[in-house]
């Protein structure tokens, strides 16, 4: 190819259209040493650096996306992500408010940012972020989910109820909820409605 950037940066795409993970690593390598910074390919080498396990290297990829484009709110939530999923938890936090500063309508960065602070065991903030979530987003179920999840764990079971019936009422299919719903209730000694869930989880689908 000649010398230009956006020559390997679609020869990039296409090799990742083909699924060869490989192959597009290197075509936007390629990109990035010719143009330094091209924040959307180090970007896609970042996330493909990932699928192919090479997580140091992807969150340098990462960082050198957002270092060519501080804004770059892709990166941070690709780059909280992969914080998360790594057990960096100290630094998805980090990155996921950084993604709400750029962006706080974003609600599945405040959903997410939940579940690392629930990691951490800091409830109170686990529990604001999920509220957040759905105040942006009345109808996330996960979010219902999740605020069900921590009341649970914090012995507020008739909280839980309310809030895995809605995940359910919003996701007809969501096992883990029946599950938990059963759970909550025969906490609350309500043992008839816990088996009517428990039974629920073997026949949804």
């Amino acid at each position: 190819y000649p010398n230009v950037p956006i020559l390997f940066n679609l020869a990039g795409a296409c090799y990742k259209g083909l699924g060869r993970l490989k192959g597009s690593a290197k075509m936007f390598k390629m990109a990035v040493n010719l143009q330094s910074d091209y924040a959307d390919v180090h970007k896609k080498l970042g996330l493909d650096l990932k699928q192919l396990g090479h997580i140091d290297d992807s969150i340098a990829s990462l960082q050198n996306a957002i270092n060519s484009n501080k804004d770059y709110i892709d990166a941070h939530y690709s780059l909280a992500n992969i914080y998360k999923d790594n057990n960096q938890l100290d630094d998805a936090v980090k990155s996921y408010e950084k993604v709400i500063l750029i962006s706080p309508g974003f609600a599945q960065a405040h959903n997410n940012l939940g579940n690392a602070y629930k990691d951490l065991d800091i409830h109170n903030e686990s529990v604001t972020s999920y509220k957040k979530a759905i105040q942006i987003a009345p109808d996330f179920a996960e979010a219902h989910y999740n605020l069900g999840v921590i009341n649970k764990k914090l012995r507020k079971s008739d909280i839980a109820v309310k809030h895995f019936k809605k995940a359910i009422s919003l996701k007809q299919n969501f096992v883990e909820a029946y599950n938990n719903l059963g759970r909550a209730y025969n906490a609350l000694g309500k043992a008839k409605k816990a088996i009517e869930c428990y039974q629920k989880v073997f026949t949804v689908k």
